[in-house]
């Protein structure tokens, strides 16, 4: 968990990359057709969109990961415990440093996980009634995680091929010179990107998957309609925020 939040932060922080709203069948149409335009770079044009696809799938399931677990704990914890954090918060609103934003944000996140964990384990989100904002936002807190989970999985599938072939294409384009500021780009983001996300995805699917659990128990002790499962063709761009 620690390292899904430092990842996340770092990525918020200091990377920002394209979204891409297009099929793979029509990115890689595209690049077959301007291939000789991008004089030779198609490949690693390609796989550099590939690669910033699956590091927003990625970001999307984080800010969806961010968001369920707000209102989670907002109705969970006791007010003790909100004051605590809230006093957290003001603290991280002051720091300068960025290495203490980045532990107080962690210790943050951990804390309202334990009480989520806790409050899921003695099944309290069974017997919780909410008020009508709160009752609102469950539906689509659902919806979310849900399509969450499915970007994650995605991250997971495309990960091992997109290194791959990223490897191949870099290593076909090393000599043209015009390829060279996106060989820098691929190459950040086969070596140190793709290779991180890939392993912290799976263990954001698991905290996903418990938020979801305990997001349905709250919908079904609340009588909250099932807003139903998000197709597997669904984009980043299809999350409700």
């Amino acid at each position: 968990m620690k390292r899904i939040l430092q990842l996340g932060y770092v990525l918020a922080l200091g990377f920002s990359t394209l979204l891409v709203s297009c099929s793979a069948s029509k990115i890689n149409s595209l690049v077959s057709k301007t291939s000789k335009v991008l004089g030779g770079c198609g490949s690693v044009d390609q796989t550099l969109e590939q690669a910033n696809l699956a590091i927003n799938n990625f970001q999307g399931a984080t800010k969806a990961v961010n968001a369920s677990r707000d209102l989670l704990f907002d109705i969970a914890a006791a007010s003790e415990k909100k004051e605590q954090l809230r006093a957290k918060e003001a603290e991280l609103e002051q720091t300068q440093s960025e290495q203490d934003k980045e532990r107080i944000t962690i210790e943050i996140a951990e804390e309202k996980d334990k009480t989520i964990q806790e409050a899921h384990r003695n099944g309290e989100f069974q017997k919780l009634k909410l008020a009508g904002e709160q009752i609102n936002h469950v539906g689509r807190i659902i919806w979310n995680t849900r399509l969450a989970i499915k970007l994650d999985q995605k991250v997971i599938k495309t990960a091992p091929a997109i290194i791959t072939s990223g490897k191949a294409a870099i290593d076909q384009s090393l000599k043209n010179p015009a390829c060279a500021p996106n060989v820098a780009k691929l190459t950040t983001a086969i070596v140190n990107h793709i290779p991180h996300i890939a392993a912290e995805a799976p263990r954001q699917v698991g905290t996903l998957t418990e938020f979801l659990a305990a997001t349905m128990e709250l919908a079904n002790s609340n009588g909250v309609p099932d807003p139903g499962d998000p197709g597997d063709n669904m984009k980043i761009e299809d999350l409700q925020f």
